[in-house]
């Protein structure tokens, strides 16, 4: 029996956390952690380390990106399928504004 039949009990279970907070009007703070069910050797500290190296590759990519959207801010997203959640996000928020522009408009 292996993972391949379901059983998962030797099998390396990594947990994260995600917490992001806006700071201002472009910037953001982003808390994570990552924990594993492999407590042995050097493993938690190694997964530790690889976590950390992602999330700096993508921190520097998110930089970027910010920078332009700063240089453009009229440009509009484009999107691609594995940018699903970030666009719900942006609509779901302009949705917030929309309501809140129209709520002030009435009690005027």
């Amino acid at each position: 029996m292996g993972a391949y039949d379901g059983d998962r009990s030797h099998a390396l279970s990594p947990l994260g956390f995600h917490g992001i907070t806006p700071e201002t009007v472009s910037t953001t703070h982003y808390f994570w952690s990552m924990a594993t069910n492999i407590t042995q050797g050097d493993i938690p500290d190694l997964v530790f380390e690889q976590t950390a190296r992602t999330f700096k590759e993508d921190q520097i990519v998110l930089e970027m990106q910010q920078r332009r959207i700063a240089r453009e801010p009229g440009r509009p997203m484009l999107d691609i399928a594995s940018d699903v959640g970030g666009r719900q996000t942006r609509q779901f928020i302009q949705r917030l504004f929309r309501v809140q522009r129209e709520e002030e408009t009435a009690a005027v």
